[in-house]
């Protein structure tokens, strides 16, 4: 016992006495071990704590960053494409449900518009007589210089239009030949308001109704657009969320060793470079 003390006394002097430099793999390995312990105790910590942290290791264990133009133009294309694009399930699902009750929306107005359109065309060949508008035109004489609304040679969008909104034209329906009115020949009473019949209040109201489920259908058009556009703002927005949190405290750390000169010495130096994210 008493030799080997003595022989670890004698080493140790030696060991001492000795000019012995650490090499730079040396410095390197323990620093490397140093600073991968360093993170471990950090990861623990920060479990044991119920911290929300990404480190480094989770960015190349399966979650990608999501490119921020494929998404929009994903959405662009289909709106909740670039959600499901970005895994925002839910968001995805409201832009495609949105989008199909737009275009349901809109087929339907179009088909209830055109077939109440279809409804007051009807309706007008059947009240609404060219004969006896022309029998009472005529009969104006040189008056028919004062008329300010000509009928279109084809039962086209803007006949339909001109006979039910213009009180020249109010003589050919055929219920104005009850009225009192009928056949006055005075074109300053043409404009008064109160000349009238009940069967062009019905085809106003049957034109009003179609036009306003087209312009229904049309809104629902505009509408698909919008939800694109929205779509493709929100896949965009989502995706640069989403990689913002991903990297959110990522690092980049760099460690390299070299001989450097100095004070006519060689002596090893270990550089440490990190790139915060």
């Amino acid at each position: 016992m008493r030799y080997g003390l003595i022989l670890i006394i004698l080493l140790s002097g030696a060991a001492y006495g000795m000019d012995i430099s650490p090499s730079p793999d040396m410095i390197f390995s323990e620093f490397r071990e140093s600073l991968s312990s360093s993170i471990q105790n950090e990861t623990l910590l920060a479990q044991q704590e119920g911290k929300d942290t990404l480190s480094e290791g989770k960015i190349f264990a399966g979650e990608k960053p999501r490119s921020i133009s494929r998404a929009l133009g994903y959405s662009l294309l289909l709106p909740g494409a670039g959600e499901f694009y970005t895994k925002s399930y839910i968001q995805a699902a409201g832009f495609v449900l949105l989008e199909a009750g737009l275009w349901a929306g809109h087929f339907y107005y179009h088909s209830q518009g055109k077939k109440k359109e279809d409804e007051y065309k009807e309706f007008a060949d059947k009240w609404w007589s060219e004969t006896l508008y022309l029998v009472w035109y005529y009969s104006l004489g040189e008056d028919t210089s004062a008329a300010v609304e000509h009928l279109p040679s084809t039962k086209n969008q803007q006949y339909y239009e001109m006979i039910g909104k213009y009180n020249w034209f109010v003589m050919g329906w055929i219920d104005a030949q009850d009225s009192s009115w009928y056949g006055d020949t005075d074109v300053s009473n043409i404009e008064n308001p109160n000349r009238t019949t009940d069967k062009r209040v019905k085809y106003l109201s049957m034109r009003k109704k179609s036009n306003d489920m087209l312009k229904l259908a049309t809104y629902s058009l505009a509408g698909v657009i919008v939800n694109h556009l929205l779509s493709a703002f929100d896949a965009a927005i989502t995706a640069k969320i989403k990689n913002d949190r991903m990297f959110k405290g990522f690092t980049d750390v760099d460690i390299r060793t070299q001989m450097t000169y100095k004070n006519n010495e060689v002596t090893p130096s270990v550089f440490l470079t990190v790139n915060f994210e």
